[in-house]
């Protein structure tokens, strides 16, 4: 699959997609990320899919919004979470939204960037917090290499940690967990770096 291909896939498969994701999902991680916010803070779904996370940071009382390449995931995201959703790419929408988070949640956002690019995605994220704002992001494990047939990345735990650092982050928390993230889909188990961090002083 070329490296643009991956949002058609998306488009393709939607329906399928929002039915298997919106069932299950990192409720550990989110949870740990809601306790680490004030009660209302501002919280960007970065890549929100079909809207599972983002429903649940709006049910919780937060004032919660979306951003999704794929127009078909973004209206099933709205219909499900009643928020908000902004289709775009996430790194020209952020250049708009610049320090106006409390936290910004990336679940499988960052799973269509190369290892290398990693620290890029990290400050496009970063930019989009507030001072002393929380992100979580998840990346999966593996080796850096090429894509696999959906167009999805892997990267190994100290690169994916020393690009957030690079890119201005302090990391809070890093962990490894197993699938959990988009339910039992057919892709297959899948194991996930998952990292809790605060916007920092900015990139070295």
């Amino acid at each position: 699959m070329r490296p643009t291909d991956w949002l058609a896939w998306y488009e393709q498969h939607a329906d399928t997609y929002a039915q298997v994701t919106q069932a299950s999902g990192p409720v550990a991680a989110r949870d740990a990320f809601m306790a680490m916010l004030e009660p209302g803070a501002r919280v960007v779904d970065v890549g929100c899919g079909a809207g599972r996370d983002l429903s649940a940071f709006r049910a919780a009382g937060f004032e919660a919004c979306g951003v999704d390449a794929s127009p078909r995931l973004a209206t099933h995201a709205e219909a499900h979470s009643g928020a908000t959703v902004h289709v775009g790419r996430f790194e020209s929408w952020v250049r708009d939204h610049a320090g106006s988070f409390d936290g910004v949640w990336a679940c499988g956002l960052l799973v269509h960037t190369p290892c290398s690019a990693l620290e890029g995605a990290f400050v496009s994220l970063r930019e989009a917090l507030k001072e002393r704002g929380v992100l979580w992001a998840s990346v999966r494990v593996g080796q850096e290499g090429e894509p696999d047939d959906r167009g999805r990345y892997a990267c190994t735990g100290p690169a994916v940690r020393a690009a957030a650092e690079a890119a201005g982050l302090s990391v809070i928390r890093f962990e490894r967990h197993a699938d959990g993230l988009t339910g039992a889909d057919e892709t297959g188990r899948t194991d996930w770096w998952e990292l809790w961090a605060e916007r920092g002083r900015g990139p070295r």
